[in-house]
């Protein structure tokens, strides 16, 4: 990708610091972009460039006849470094495709650039060739814009020592994290005064992870052999690489699929299932999960394939959770160091509905003892809570969604399985060109590798994949990990009890241990009368549904036990402000479901 600077990132220490490497990969050309102006911005180090039609408009323009811009062209920039570019310019600027005209014919080493930018190139006219790039226009109030053209010398001589040097560098490039709360809307593209508390079910992508899919997928359009053939793998498994340091386990034991379903279909559909093998489930397991395993048992009824939904009703705390799970091992035929009909434990990490931590870890230990394979629905865990998987015995085998907390653009999720279990994960789903099969050997492409089958599973839109880097990018610039997550818990559990306040005290889903809440709360609804047929309760679901819409906002609206709850999904935009005018919507939704207007 080629980009067109033209203020700070002239100077090739502050690129560099930016895009956190030395760019000696990088190459440039001395560039003219014409119709555009650069100015100062009030108050700031830095300039701003817009069009010669904004700045006429705005009256910035202090000489007669079309203005143009001396910057750099630089080429050979790559997502990763694109990302953080996008989080380097903040929501002041958007990336728009120009023509620009270079200067010299060819591009040559970042390290020549010092010397070229001595020269003097004032009265150089742009050549009849012309490039196209991107480059960062403006896209903040023209108000803030001074008159007068921002003259980069004088930057060069007077302040680039100060963005240079590492000291103040990490304030110029790497700033501190900003506030979170309402203030950082800026970064998503929520529509105007929408209260997002339902982050939690899709995921929501800040701007630059946006920006940075719309350059990955300009790149695959503009050669798509290319792309498909060269260009995504390196990329695929760098983000690999980068989940794994996060997830701190080993490269070969990372694999991307699309979501925790489909990692949990390829699980089991692998699975080499034998005579009155028993699956262990619960019913808070997510809805899709219990349908695929119910889906198995369906196909493999010759061997009498059985599941086993263990009932739970929260709040409740994790030695319930742990003791009903031993009970039905043992129900089951299981001793220690002797597997009985149970075979698997399908156990989320995190649940959805309700959205409790479960103690998957304890859990997976557990039926280790007793010879059960555990299977951990990890769907809400990174990004939400720390992940450590480098105890290869942490569980069999664990997916977890990376476009939900994690930010990056849905879907994608990984799928972990230590290099003890990997023999088991024998395909893909779909299979891939990489299968190796056991009757036919030699007609796949080579020795059988588990991570090698996950490279290529059929056509398919890479980018959601390939995003991960730039949302792991953008966590970064928020603070990292402890200071998001921490946050989030803390504004969950205040906004909690902020409802249950509005609510008229009713329980929070949550133990006197709080073993429970992570980043999402869980409060009990004012009662109303419930009905009890499935049309009933379909028709209370809408109603619900199309409140919240109609008002602006989205919350998870479910029925657990003997009462009706939210789900609310804490994130770095919320505050409490956002509970309560979520609680007010509620509120007059329940009162209607009470008095029976809510059918008019």
């Amino acid at each position: 990708m080629s980009i067109f600077f033209y203020g700070t990132l002239l100077v090739p220490s502050v690129l560099c610091r930016v895009i956190d490497n030395d760019g000696s990969h990088l190459t440039f050309q001395p560039a003219l972009l014409e119709g555009y102006a650069r100015f100062g911005v009030s108050g700031e180090d830095y300039p701003a460039m817009v069009s010669e039609k904004d700045a006429k408009k705005a009256a910035l323009l202090e000489k007669e006849g079309s203005p143009s811009v001396r910057g750099t062209l630089v080429n050979g920039l790559n997502p990763s470094e694109l990302g953080k570019l996008s989080v380097f310019e903040g929501d002041e600027y958007g990336l728009r495709d120009v023509e620009v005209s270079p200067l010299v014919d060819e591009a040559l080493p970042l390290s020549k650039q010092p010397d070229l930018l001595s020269e003097d190139l004032s009265k150089v006219v742009g050549t009849s060739k012309k490039l196209r790039c991107r480059t960062y226009l403006w896209v903040a109030g023209l108000d803030r814009l001074e008159k007068g053209v921002w003259d980069f010398s004088t930057f060069l001589n007077e302040k680039s020592a100060i963005w240079s040097t590492p000291t103040s560098l990490s304030d110029a490039t790497h700033p501190p994290p900003p506030e979170f709360g309402r203030s950082l809307l800026k970064y998503f593209l929520f529509r105007e005064n929408y209260v997002c508390l339902n982050h939690g079910s899709y995921g929501s992508v800040p701007k630059p992870v946006m920006e940075y899919c719309r350059q990955l997928s300009d790149q695959c359009e503009e050669n798509p052999d290319l792309f498909m053939r060269r260009t995504y793998l390196p990329l695929l498994t760098d983000v690999r690489r980068r989940l794994a340091e996060f997830c701190n386990t080993r490269l070969e034991e990372i694999v991307l699929v699309p979501n925790a379903t489909h990692g949990v279909n390829t699980v089991v559909s692998n699975i080499v299932w034998e005579k009155d093998d028993i699956i262990v489930a619960y019913s808070t397991s997510y809805g899709a999960v219990l349908q695929t395993l119910r889906a198995l048992c369906d196909s493999h009824t010759s061997i009498n394939l059985k599941l086993v939904v263990l009932p739970l009703t929260f709040p409740t705390t994790h030695a319930e959770i742990l003791r009903i799970t031993e009970e039905a091992f043992v129900n089951n035929g299981s001793k220690e160091g002797a597997r009985g009909k149970v075979r698997m434990v399908v156990v989320d990490g995190l649940s959805s509905n309700p959205g409790m931590i479960f103690p998957w870890r304890e859990i997976a230990q557990m039926a280790r003892t007793y010879g059960v394979l555990s299977c951990v629905d990890a769907a809400h865990i990174i990004g939400q809570m720390p992940l450590d998987l480098s105890d290869e015995f942490s569980c069999d085998f664990l997916i977890t969604n990376c476009h939900k907390w994690l930010m990056s653009h849905r879907g994608g999720a990984v799928l972990w399985v230590p290099k003890r279990n990997q023999k088991l994960i024998r395909t893909t789903f779909p299979t891939s060109f990489d299968y190796e099969s056991t009757l036919y050997p030699g007609t796949g492409k080579g020795e059988w590798s588990f991570e090698k089958q996950f490279d290529w599973t059929g056509t398919q839109d890479w980018i959601p994949f390939l995003s991960i880097a730039a949302a792991l990018d953008f966590r970064a610039f928020l603070g990292g990990e402890e200071r998001i997550n921490t946050y989030c818990h803390n504004l969950a559990v205040e906004g909690g009890k902020h409802l249950q306040k509005m609510f008229g005290g009713g329980p929070i889903m949550e133990n006197e241990l709080g073993e429970l809440t992570a980043n999402m709360v869980n409060v009990s609804l004012p009662s109303y009368p419930f009905p009890t047929d499935k049309a009933g309760v379909a028709a209370h679901q809408k109603f619900f549904e199309d409140s919240l819409f109609a008002a602006n906002t989205f919350v998870a609206v479910y029925r657990h036990g003997d009462r009706s709850w939210v789900r609310c999904s804490a994130q770095v935009w919320n505050e409490i402000s956002d509970f309560d005018y979520v609680g007010k919507v509620l509120l007059g939704c329940c009162d209607k479901l009470r008095d029976g207007s809510w059918k008019e």
